[in-house]
């Protein structure tokens, strides 16, 4: 007979293998059902996290970008308005020689010339 005790035993140790195998995979589960509630719980926000960095991170770079193109664009019509400025009170040379005088006086000329005519200065 000790080939039937050897094969009992043989079955109670592999029952005892599967006893301890299933309670370490119920406890893998125990602590996989831990960790699944956590990403339930934080899940959500850990999310909102990493879209507000990101919504955060875009915003600055079009604040960055507006900033920067608001500013070229202020800086082209300010120079816009300089060289009209310089126009009228007859800072440039090249104006006053192709005009034969300055804008202000090329204005006046023309509204003399036609008050003298008897037309309107206007």
């Amino acid at each position: 007979m000790p080939d039937k005790r050897t094969q009992i035993e043989k079955a109670e140790d592999a029952i005892e293998r599967l006893k301890r195998h299933t309670r370490e995979a119920n406890e893998a589960t125990a602590d996989l059902r831990a960790v699944l509630r956590e990403v339930k719980e934080y899940g959500p926000e850990l999310v909102r996290a990493q879209l507000n960095e990101a919504v955060t991170t875009s915003l600055s770079e079009l604040h960055d970008t507006t900033k920067d193109a608001i500013e070229e664009a202020t800086n082209r019509v300010m120079n816009r308005f300089d060289k009209l400025a310089a126009l009228l009170l007859g800072e440039t040379g090249s104006r006053k020689d192709r005009y034969g005088g300055t804008i202000p006086e090329w204005v006046d000329r023309v509204v003399t010339q036609r008050e003298r005519e008897g037309g309107s200065s206007v």
